[in-house]
């Protein structure tokens, strides 16, 4: 799962951005949730509360302080923003094809038995 604290300019880009998000496809063992989202600048609270629930933090038209990048690299959070909305999405959809879970199974194609090993001079070997 991965979580989002979202920020945007206005309401209307808030509302495109959260719908924008609800329809990007994602892999079957990983889903969006959108934690907290809000318009206007992001605050020391959602600061906070990317922390605590180990979320990105997406913004849209908006300014990113120096004194919140700085710790938001301090916390090794993710806080991003983007000026347009494909840029946003296309940022997701790497950011989870990175998080995918590729579980290996292991499928027998043959079987071997060894009758018997030759040695040759040098370090060839036959089996």
């Amino acid at each position: 799962m991965i979580n989002l604290v979202i920020r945007a300019d206005s309401w209307g880009s808030l509302e495109a951005l959260k719908y924008s998000v609800a329809s990007i496809p994602m892999p079957e063992n990983i889903e969006l949730r959108i934690v907290h989202s809000d318009i206007g600048n992001f605050s020391e609270s959602d600061l906070d509360l990317a922390r605590a629930s180990e979320s990105l933090m997406i913004g849209f038209n908006n300014n990113i302080s120096m004194d919140l990048k700085k710790k938001s690299d301090q916390y090794k959070l993710i806080m991003r923003s983007f000026d347009i909305i494909y840029e946003l999405t296309d940022f997701l959809e790497e950011f989870a094809k990175g998080k995918i879970v590729i579980e290996l199974q292991e499928v027998a194609i043959g079987k071997l038995e060894m009758l018997a090993i030759f040695y040759r001079k040098g370090s060839d070997t036959i089996a």
